[in-house]
């Protein structure tokens, strides 16, 4: 005779406060863009069902889209990669140095940065690429003894580039702490048993460093990964998306779609996409770090 088995619920109510909370504010609001993607609404007339026409004319009817997408990844590339190989090598002489209240002092003036508002970072990097008053020009006229009045943010080909810097520069005091937190966290029994067998300092940092950093480098590549996809705010101070769409990342022309031209169910379909490139993303750099954990 088969025995039936009880299900015990009440484990299940104890996770109900947290899974109605998570519902609220994570699941419904998916949802909720997913369905304003499928219609054509301008948040006042009435909605209308498009099915997929959105998306369509995303990929294969708008090239500013498709600009701004090819701009999302090379702002992804440059602002995840060169924070964190600029601030291993800060960390390293930081870590370096014998005395530990001066790495203290420098560590914390590194971090300066990444505790400022972004739209502090953004008037402050404003004023340095000014063509007239700025301290970039300043330099430039300084060393050549002309003023060439050079506007990074006017020219389309370099704007994005610039304010690529100025992220890179908000991001290299985090990147640095991590990874000396990480430093300061291998053992020092395994710097002298290098140091024994004769282990040069380049192979040192090679073959025992860098592996024992992985942890550090896989949160920094997660964490700049998804704040790069969703940067907005640094990109509206500096440029709004300008000159001639030319520093326009995903976000920004949401915003002009949704709140500019009111087109609510596009600029739903595009955060859709935005949301599906940071899962991706995610997944695609968690299954990474589990291989080199695995490794």
């Amino acid at each position: 005779m088969m025995h039936k088995r009880k299900i015990d619920i009440i484990p299940y109510f104890f996770i109900l406060p947290a899974l109605l909370i998570y519902t609220v504010i994570v699941i419904y609001p998916v949802g909720r863009g997913f369905w304003l993607s499928l219609l054509d609404w301008d948040l006042l007339g009435p909605k209308r069902f498009v099915g997929f026409a959105n998306y369509r004319e995303m990929f294969f009817g708008d090239d500013i889209f498709i600009e701004a997408f090819l701009h999302n990844l090379i702002y992804v590339c440059l602002v995840v990669t060169i924070p964190i190989l600029v601030a291993s090598a800060i960390a390293v002489i930081v870590d370096g140095l014998s005395q530990r209240r001066t790495a203290d002092v420098l560590r914390g003036l590194y971090f300066i940065p990444s505790i400022l508002s972004v739209i502090v970072i953004g008037m402050i990097w404003g004023w340095v690429y000014n063509p007239y008053i700025g301290v970039l020009n300043g330099a430039v006229s300084l060393l050549t003894g002309k003023n060439p009045h050079i506007a990074l943010l006017g020219d389309k080909d370099l704007a994005l580039y610039a304010i690529i810097v100025t992220r890179c520069w908000m991001a290299v005091g985090f990147c640095m702490v991590v990874i000396l937190a990480g430093l300061r966290a291998i053992p020092e029994e395994y710097f002298e048993a290098a140091r024994i067998d004769g282990s040069s300092a380049w192979h040192t940092f090679l073959r025992i460093t860098i592996p024992l950093l992985r942890p550090a480098f896989a949160v920094l590549l997660l964490v700049n990964t998804v704040d790069a996809f969703k940067e907005f705010a640094l990109i509206f101070k500096m440029t709004k998306g300008g000159p001639y769409h030319s520093t326009e990342l995903i976000s920004t022309y949401m915003y002009d779609k949704g709140f500019v031209s009111w087109r609510v169910g596009y600029a739903s379909a595009m955060g859709v996409v935005l949301f599906l490139l940071i899962l991706a993303a995610s997944l695609g750099l968690r299954r990474l770090t589990e291989r080199f954990e695995d490794a």
